[in-house]
């Protein structure tokens, strides 16, 4: 080989090492910007790795974390990808006992494409205790999907011969019992729907159209979860759970849309603060609700058991949050009834 042509293949070479460097050097520093956090661990693990369309397919979400972390599990829409979502239980926090928690849900779906699938992007939200959300990406699970048909299901067949015409519809035995069959179930269910129309007319309706305000409902369940006394008997999770379904429905009826979003009750508390903002709701009020959900949440999910004039506290806080949209019509708590509610002439 001469000498001069050497010059262009050494080159290339050169040029190809130093692309080859550059591409390291950027994978390394996607892969130090992936979100990180100590001692969490997160797992999906289907039930099986292959399976038929249609077959019900179980993915289990866990998450492994100390106690004092806040872990919110994603709810997956029924169109998640490739896969049909057809159940999903709801987030459950169980000791180890080594310190830490499991956070776990349950999906089952199903696929109704033959070949290889892999789960959609998904991530787990994390608090840790000094306020901190991140957004911990999940590992992806792989699956085949098998058909249903195997190599003999479709053979070639004869075309069927023509039917017999030379008969008269009447002359046939099955076409006059199945006309018969017909008739008699039609009867039938012309004579059930007379009979219902008679009976809702003779029955007066007892369901009472609800004419409360949003915030008359909210204070009379303020009242009967204070007369529940949960936290006196120590059933914290409960106590949390009604404040929680209180505030949320309080804030469907008052700042929301009904036809926007999924609805309060099935939106994490980080989603409810950030359509607040897009709310009528007063700036300030933004802390006391986005407070009281976070501290109903990590006595819900972490296993988190509060004093009891701690849990009466929070009672308080949505009593105060909800007495701020207070009619003149009403009395402010303390005054009159017990509860706030108006004293009876």
């Amino acid at each position: 080989m001469k000498a001069g042509g050497a010059w262009p293949s050494l080159i290339w070479m050169c040029v190809a090492c130093a692309l080859l460097g550059l591409s390291v050097g950027m994978l390394d520093s996607v892969a130090a910007q992936q979100p990180t956090v100590p001692d969490v661990r997160v797992s999906l693990v289907a039930d099986r790795d292959e399976l038929t369309v249609g077959d019900l397919l179980t993915l289990t979400l866990e998450v492994t974390h100390p106690a004092d972390h806040v872990v919110v599990l994603p709810k997956l829409q029924p169109d998640w990808g490739p896969f049909e979502v057809r159940t999903q239980t709801s987030a459950r926090t169980v000791a180890t006992g080594d310190s830490n928690w499991a956070t776990h849900v349950q999906y089952q779906a199903t696929l109704f494409t033959p070949g290889e699938f892999e789960t959609p992007v998904l991530f787990v939200s994390v608090r840790t205790p000094d306020g901190i959300t991140m957004q911990v990406p999940v590992p992806a699970v792989r699956v085949t999907v098998r058909s249903v048909l195997s190599g003999n299901d479709d053979p070639l067949r004869d075309i069927r011969s023509h039917a017999d015409l030379s008969k008269s519809f009447w002359e046939r035995p099955t076409t006059r019992v199945v006309a018969v069959l017909f008739a008699l179930a039609v009867l039938g269910a012309s004579a059930f729907f007379v009979l219902q129309r008679r009976r809702r007319r003779e029955t007066p309706s007892e369901q009472a159209l609800d004419t409360r305000t949003p915030f008359e409902i909210a204070t009379q369940d303020l009242d009967r979860i204070e007369q529940l006394d949960l936290s006196g008997s120590g059933n914290f999770v409960e106590h949390y759970t009604l404040i929680s379904a209180l505030i949320r429905a309080y804030l469907q009826a008052m700042y929301f849309d009904e036809t926007d979003g999924l609805g309060t009750e099935r939106m994490t508390t980080d989603e409810i603060e950030t359509s607040l903002r897009l709310s009528s709701l007063e700036p300030g009020r933004y802390g006391l609700v986005r407070d009281l959900l976070i501290e109903a949440d990590v006595v819900k999910y972490s296993g988190y058991v509060p004093p009891a004039v701690e849990a009466r506290e929070a009672l308080e806080k949505a009593r105060a949050f909800v007495y701020q949209d207070m009619p003149q019509s009403a009395s402010p708590p303390g005054e009159g009834a017990p509860g706030g509610q108006e004293a009876p002439a």
